[in-house]
């Protein structure tokens, strides 16, 4: 690979990464504030969907091993249960107005080089 290869391959892979990080952002705000809210159908909601990521990657794994290697599934597992434990927190955690220090976890700015390692 050419050495203007290599940047371009790198530039790709540091966008695709600040995309992957905005995106599980977004979501993992606005999960947090809809488990912070006091419907109890919501917050069910969202364990529900966590549990259902879960079971779908590890499907996948099972069914399509080179589309999800071991090491794959591994990763994917650790982001949803990252993502799950900053969108619904600890509930001990709560302060008296029901809101949730987790989404503090996320701090790009720490990890300049693979920004999505940060949590």
């Amino acid at each position: 690979m050419t050495r203007s290869g290599s940047i371009e391959l790198e530039e790709e892979i540091n966008r695709l990464a600040a995309e992957s990080l905005a995106v599980r952002m977004v979501l993992v705000h606005v999960l947090s504030r809809l488990s912070a809210s006091a419907n109890p159908e919501a917050v069910s909601a969202i364990r529900r969907g966590f549990a259902g990521a879960e079971r779908a990657l590890k499907e996948r794994a099972a069914n399509d091993s080179d589309a999800l290697t071991p090491g794959s599934l591994a990763i994917a597992l650790g982001v949803v249960e990252n993502l799950k434990a900053a969108a619904l927190g600890s509930r001990e955690g709560k302060s008296a107005s029901g809101a949730s220090e987790a989404p503090a976890s996320f701090h790009a700015e720490s990890n300049d080089q693979w920004p999505e390692d940060d949590y």
